[in-house]
């Protein structure tokens, strides 16, 4: 076949077809490299090898749903997708945004280990503890506002219905879809309260803005109804969307290695036979999903710290032990935000010793190596038991406590990954 569709006379192969298919074919070369000779060596190819036809969905494909907020920017910025995609490989124009609260604006109370869970583009964040006691209070912020202005515009959610959960820390909060695509629902359990370790099911509707109980608290579970044990710092991730799978945990002189899943719109427990071997008890760790696999990093017992990395494939429910020449150090309350085939780590302390990392560590998941990564801008102070979403071709992170005793935060930071 002549690749140049351009001569005279004969009619060239290309020219019979359709823009959309010759689209289709170059699309399939997902890789850099041939279209760009693709580009060079076809002239048919080179007309419709545009930045956004072609390196826009390169790099849509490539990051995480949540991060897609980039392709709203205005189509002026056209000619740079394939700028963004390099960027977006190499993680070389990494920038932390401060975002002051916005003018006006009221904001949450200084805290640490809360929850917070993105739905629809917004940042939703319940509970945690205080400068006093525990807290039960429930914020939304858009996400997406935040990356455009670069200002916190915060909203306290008031519950409609005549229920709610109890004020507690270290639980888990979850995003899962209800009736429909756009009909999302936040699923909460566990946590602690004083000197209660609760397991509780609690689902907030966030388009009635209505709480519900769907299992009460129960200080002694029976061995028949195959539902976890009161607990916190234990850690959840959304499978699909519907399902939320439960790891982990401690309760007083107890700690956990379990893995429990519950789905809508069931509502019922079901306890994870394992294959493979499970890894140590642990609670503090942090977790995230990225192509069917939940992956698990650090964490501690009140015997020891880890910095160890599992994955746990969901639909197998295989456990294994992802082992690298070396990793950041061992550490409680940080987060691990998924990023395409990455992972990145940012905060914790490893508690026994009160220290803290300010780092931002990256593993990633092909080359199976950790990293650690260069970031310009203001940076946040040291940290631990933030939240964090992703956002934007970057992630939130908001609030945590510092490595200066009793102090909280309730700042909002913006990691943003293009320049």
């Amino acid at each position: 076949m002549d690749v140049d569709s351009e001569g005279g006379g004969e009619l060239k192969p290309f020219d019979m077809l359709e823009d959309g298919l010759v689209l289709a074919i170059m699309r399939s070369l997902d890789d850099p490299v041939p279209l760009y000779i693709a580009s060079l060596v076809c002239r048919r190819f080179a007309k419709l090898c545009t930045e956004s036809f072609i390196w826009k969905p390169l790099l849509h494909a490539e990051l995480p749903p949540a991060s897609r907020g980039i392709f709203s920017w205005p189509p002026c910025a056209n000619d740079r997708w394939r700028e963004r995609y390099k960027q977006w490989h190499t993680l070389s124009h990494l920038t932390w945004v401060h975002c002051p609260p916005a003018l006006g604006s009221a904001q949450p109370c200084p805290r640490f280990l809360h929850r917070a869970a993105a739905v629809g583009g917004s940042m939703y964040v319940h509970g945690g503890r205080g400068a006093e006691s525990e807290l039960g209070d429930m914020w939304v912020i858009r996400a997406d506002a935040v990356a455009a202005s670069g200002a916190a515009s915060w909203e306290r959610v008031t519950p409609k219905s005549e229920y709610e959960p109890i004020a507690r820390l270290s639980a888990t909060l979850s995003a899962v879809t209800l009736s429909g695509p756009s009909h999302y629902g936040l699923l909460m359990f566990g946590g602690r309260c004083g000197e209660r370790f609760l397991n509780d099911v609690w689902l907030f509707d966030t388009h009635d803005a209505t709480w519900a109980m769907l299992h009460a608290h129960s200080p002694q579970p029976s061995a028949s109804c195959k539902r976890p044990d009161g607990r916190w710092a234990h850690s959840a991730v959304t499978h699909g969307s519907t399902e939320v799978i439960v790891f982990g945990g401690s309760a007083p002189g107890r700690c956990f290695n379990d893995i429990f899943s519950l789905s809508m719109p069931t509502h019922q427990w079901v306890e994870h036979e394992c294959v493979g071997t499970r890894p140590p008890p642990r609670s503090g760790h942090s977790v995230c999903v990225v192509q069917g696999s939940m992956y698990v990093f650090g964490g501690n017992t009140t015997k020891e710290s880890f910095n160890d990395l599992w994955s746990y494939h969901v639909d197998t429910r295989a456990w294994t032990q992802v082992r690298t020449k070396a990793s950041p150090s061992a550490r409680v309350g940080h987060a691990l935000i998924p990023f395409g085939n990455r992972l990145m780590l940012f905060g914790g302390r490893k508690f026994s010793e009160n220290t803290f990392d300010s780092a931002l560590h990256c593993f990633d998941l092909q080359a199976r190596r950790w990293s650690e990564l260069a970031v310009g801008g203001l940076q946040p102070r040291v940290r631990t038991g933030h939240a964090a979403i992703p956002c934007n071709g970057g992630f939130l992170v908001f609030g945590g406590l510092s490595s200066v005793r009793d102090e909280y935060f309730n700042d909002v930071f913006m990691l943003r990954l293009f320049g």
